[in-house]
């Protein structure tokens, strides 16, 4: 009897307790994690201009500009 209840309370703190602990995780690595983000949100400001120079570039050549290129720009833009 002892047993099954041990085995209960094992299922249920492994079922409570592993969420928690990622949750917590969030909690306390926040200030990296915003970090991270603001470099990689500059980084992709970086290469949405870069891109948009050859974009540029390659309109006043007549050039064609790839579907994928121009949907890739608009979400550029939208993220940052």
């Amino acid at each position: 009897m002892v047993e099954i209840v041990i085995s209960i309370a094992a299922k249920v703190a492994e079922y409570l307790v592993a969420p928690v602990g990622h949750q917590l995780g969030y909690l306390f690595h926040y200030n990296c994690n915003m970090a991270e983000i603001r470099d990689q949100v500059e980084k992709l400001g970086e290469a949405r201009e870069s891109l948009q120079l050859r974009v540029g570039e390659a309109n006043r050549h007549g050039g064609e500009i790839l579907l994928d290129v121009r949907i890739w720009l608009t979400r550029a833009d939208d993220i940052s």
